[in-house]
């Protein structure tokens, strides 16, 4: 919601930027704010670029429900824009709006960087298009066009950084509470439990995808692995000859394995506890981690499905009863993987207690959200605003 009023602030100002130099065709007013007016012609064209922001991220609101729905969100935005010049009485009643000079130097540096940024690209368009002579009038164009100047580019850049102050004014002594962190995990874990549940090979998926396990059901084990790979000069090679010769591919395979079975015999010798095989997998690898990257504590999830290692060393590893048992070097065409059992995964729940830490943000952020958005529809309240939604349909002359 922050992040959407910031976007609107700055979508807003802009185009009451550009219309002190546009003429309207007709002043038709939808919103007061004090001595402020919204009109009509600020509102279609605040409302249509926040359309074209979110199309840019894949999400077309105009094409997302019904004629009543668009009528509804119309409504619903100019409420927030009505919002968002009470925030801005509330910068200036604050003085968020006072910039030292090295401040403004600053962004308006950013802004020339920016537009220079906007007219690079416009060239090269251009010239590509061979209209090369028209460069000289990209200026007018960015302008006139999608009314980019460096003026305005500015006031989005202090737009923007008076709201951030804003949102640290109000929020950044707010956290959540004992009862609102426990809400945020009781939520995670019913979405774990509804999506285990539902199709118990999430579990898999979630696990070797690094999520905080919430929720575990039984029938599943964790292993961890080194691999002690062919080099990448002959995994190229093999590359390139697994299609094209298979025969080939075998027999330089054989070789290349012959190469390394000294050093994955030698590392299988050193292997006697799970710190030993960290050692390797700090030495050699995983294949596809590393010590630091393992997705869980205890290590990977595999089954008959698995696809993170070879089918051979997957068949190898699920042969493994007990936790610290560990294969023979297992030959595939990557190299040798020495894989130990590390966790007989138990069922059940994690403990709120035990994994707290992970939704302090998350819920400090919903706190701070929720205050401010209480806060920004008391300023409304606070100050004399008016709404005029019928004339959000009217025809302009």
């Amino acid at each position: 919601m922050k992040s959407l009023i910031k976007l609107m602030a700055i979508l807003l100002s802009l185009v009451m930027l550009c219309s002190c130099s546009a003429k309207e065709p007709e002043k038709i007013v939808v919103a007061v704010v004090e001595d402020t007016e919204i009109t009509l012609e600020q509102f279609n064209f605040s409302f249509n670029n926040l359309l074209s922001s979110y199309e840019q991220m894949g999400l077309d609101l105009s094409a997302e429900g019904t004629d009543e729905q668009l009528v509804e969100l119309k409504k619903q935005y100019l409420d927030q824009l009505v919002q968002v010049e009470c925030a801005k009485l509330k910068i200036k009643e604050f003085g968020l709006d006072q910039f030292t000079d090295e401040e403004m130097e600053t962004m308006k540096a950013s802004a020339q960087a920016s537009y220079d940024g906007y007219v690079e690209a416009a060239a090269q368009e251009f010239t590509a298009a061979g209209v090369e002579d028209s460069i000289s009038q990209i200026p007018q164009i960015l302008a006139e066009g999608f009314g980019i100047t460096v003026d305005g580019l500015l006031e989005q850049l202090i737009t923007t950084a008076t709201f951030d102050r804003l949102e640290h004014h109000i929020t950044d002594d707010i956290t959540a509470s004992e009862e609102e962190i426990k809400a945020v995990y009781d939520e995670q874990l019913a979405l774990l439990k509804q999506y285990i549940d539902q199709e118990p090979y999430n579990m898999v998926n979630y696990w070797n995808g690094g999520i905080v396990m919430l929720y575990k059901i039984d029938g599943y084990d964790a292993y961890k692995w080194a691999l002690i790979p062919i080099s990448p000069e002959q995994t190229q090679v093999l590359n390139s000859l697994e299609e094209s010769d298979p025969d080939a591919y075998e027999k330089q395979l054989k070789a290349d394995l012959a190469i390394i079975e000294g050093a994955a015999k030698q590392a299988h010798a050193s292997v006697n506890t799970e710190e030993d095989l960290i050692a390797l997998i700090e030495t050699y690898g995983g294949g596809i981690y590393t010590a630091d990257t393992i997705p869980q504590e205890t290590g990977y999830i595999l089954t008959e499905q698995s696809t993170e290692i070879s089918a051979n060393a997957v068949k190898a590893a699920l042969e493994l009863k007990n936790v610290g048992d560990f294969t023979e070097p297992v030959a595939t065409n990557e190299g040798y993987y020495i894989i130990m059992k590390t966790d007989d995964i138990e069922p059940g729940e994690m403990p709120f207690e035990d994994v707290r830490h992970y939704f302090v943000a998350t819920a400090d952020e919903t706190a701070k959200t929720t205050a401010y958005e209480a806060l920004l529809l008391s300023w409304v309240d606070e100050y004399e605003t008016a709404t005029y939604p019928e004339n959000l349909f009217a025809e302009t002359k």
